[in-house]
């Protein structure tokens, strides 16, 4: 199935609902609703970001739900670089207040951290479009 306008986004919001109450009800066709779920949900969301031009402030309202995109940023690394060598260079560096007890690294507490001292450690803010929605 293909779709080829808001009507099938609304109409496929429709059938997730369905099956997330087949779920919710815990009948025993849930995995079956799962992959149904898991199979709607990227077809409407390559719809939604084809016309993301229809969405009014980044929305859309339809009768069986609502779809929107929105900014999400999250860290990202520069170059031929691993989370370990962030790690090793934090602990080098005497920046235990970005490491977590589990010696990894504490995204939470980079994402504090400026660009520029985000660049210092080849870690870069990647700001992308996220797809969400909801049904009725």
């Amino acid at each position: 199935m293909k779709i080829k306008s808001w009507e099938d986004v609304d109409f496929t919001l429709t059938e997730i609902a369905n099956q997330e109450a087949t779920i919710v009800l815990g009948k025993s066709m849930a995995d079956e609703a799962k992959a149904e779920i898991a199979e709607l949900v990227p077809m409407v969301e390559e719809f939604v970001r084809e016309h993301e031009a229809d969405l009014q402030e980044r929305a859309l309202a339809l009768p069986s739900g609502r779809v929107w995109l929105r900014k999400a940023t999250r860290l990202g690394l520069i170059g031929r670089i691993s989370w370990k060598k962030v790690l090793a260079a934090l602990i080098e560096g005497k920046r235990l207040n970005l490491v977590r007890t589990k010696r990894e690294v504490d995204k939470e507490a980079l994402d504090q951290l400026s660009d520029e001292r985000l660049g210092e450690l080849r870690v870069r803010r990647i700001t992308e479009d996220v797809f969400g929605y909801e049904t009725a």
